[in-house]
């Protein structure tokens, strides 16, 4: 907080610098939660372990700041950090966890648009590193508008990295020619680009006015793994018990990078009105030389926020994803497989249902009760093939807090 306003000064003493004062926000939630699944656990058909259900602290916080300088120039600053941490300590040894993001980004304004650099970053610390990961990028956006039509566009090309932290170190040369787990490592680096259209129309006026937003965008990327290619043979591996049997054929790492080229293709209808709703849907096609690392994923999404009665309001998301996978044989032997689009550690790739009461009390606090349910991605039985495992995944979460919201 010290560095932001420190910047503030920077800002609005420059003669001339500021031609619009800089706006600060802020966004804070404390509150106790309810994990029915605190260990993330999938459950197998004869497994003894079951999922386990334990109490928490959680705490979210989140400072911006934005500015326009020297008339054409714009500044857009973010941090964020929240953690949680569990009552049975048991449990906090390995599922504590502490997240900080920052987003930072530059804008001109230019005959034929404006042109942002923008770069960010994400980390995650668990107690215990099984799914938490470190990733940033740089970006350069060309955003362009045509007010007339209510049309606007864009394209960026951006470079990324992530460094998946459960990855262990080991050599490649000790890996070739075996199935080592360890050796399965899903840290990458890589360019990609997007491309972006939008329209937007407005009806109505004064409190009857209704705005309506329809956009789709395209975002190829190439992911150069760390790890070696995932290879089959045909053989069958009777030491292996997730393998044997299935189809006499087992997987082994051999010489060569994994290469992905992954596309995601999204189209969104936003409305803004008496209510706020969006309507999304996510294609995500995803080609490897690595065997099992080839699948498409469908996601359909729906979020909407409404008042009730006595300035109550609610919340509601919902998202369902369907995964196809190219080689059945592998499906549901490895959690980071199946999630590969790393979106963050709370928010797995997982069909989901939240729903949220919320009430205004006073100066930008608020009250708040938020439920979760997280499934596993639906699947067919055909594409589990011989193996039969029938992974199944079930998560609910109770939440309770305080929220307090400054500007933007």
């Amino acid at each position: 907080m010290v560095r932001v306003s420190v910047l503030m000064l920077l800002l609005t003493g420059l003669p001339g610098a500021a031609v619009a004062g800089p706006k600060l926000g802020v966004v804070a939630e404390l509150g106790p939660e309810l994990d029915t699944n605190a260990t993330r656990l999938h459950t197998v058909p004869g497994a003894s372990e079951k999922p386990r259900t334990a109490g928490l602290m959680r705490l979210m916080a989140r400072g911006s700041l934005a500015a326009r300088l020297w008339r054409r120039h714009h500044l857009r600053l973010m941090y964020g950090a929240g953690g949680k941490l569990f009552w049975d300590g048991e449990v906090g040894d390995s599922e504590n966890e502490f997240v900080h993001h920052a987003n930072a980004a530059w804008a001109a304004r230019l005959p034929v648009g404006t042109l942002w650099v923008a770069g960010s970053y994400y980390d995650a610390f668990q107690g215990e590193s099984r799914r938490d990961f470190r990733t940033g990028d740089g970006q350069l956006r060309l955003a362009m508008a045509h007010p007339g039509t209510g049309a606007r566009g864009h394209l960026s090309l951006s470079y990324r990295g992530l460094q998946y932290k459960p990855d262990q170190d080991v050599s490649n040369e000790t890996c070739v020619e075996t199935y080592d787990p360890a050796c399965a490592r899903y840290s990458f680096h890589g360019p990609g680009g997007e491309l972006g259209l939008g329209w937007g129309i407005t009806t109505g006026e004064g409190a009857d006015q209704i705005d309506w937003r329809l956009s789709l965008s395209y975002a190829p990327g190439i992911r150069l793994y760390e790890g070696l290619i995932r290879g089959l043979r045909e053989k069958c591996s009777d030491q292996d018990p997730t393998l044997a049997g299935a189809a006499a054929a087992c997987a082994y790492f051999k010489e060569g990078q994994r290469q992905d080229l992954n596309h995601v293709v999204r189209a969104q209808l936003d409305y803004q009105g008496n209510a706020d709703f969006s309507l999304w849907y996510m294609a995500e096609i995803n080609r490897s030389n690595s065997f099992g690392s080839t699948y498409t994923r469908h996601v359909v999404g729906i979020k909407f926020t409404a008042e009730l009665l006595w300035r109550v309001y609610l919340t509601g998301k919902g998202v369902l994803q369907i995964r196809q996978d190219r080689d059945p044989l592998f499906f549901g032997l490895s959690d980071a497989d199946r999630n590969q689009t790393f979106v963050n550690i709370d928010e797995e790739n997982r069909s989901s249902l939240t729903i949220q009461l919320a009430r205004d009390i006073m100066y930008g606090a608020s009250v708040l009760v938020r439920y979760g349910l997280y499934v596993g991605e639906a699947v067919s039985q055909a594409q589990l093939g011989a193996l039969d495992l029938s992974p199944s995944y079930l998560r609910q979460t109770l939440f309770a807090g305080v929220r307090y919201q400054y500007g933007d």
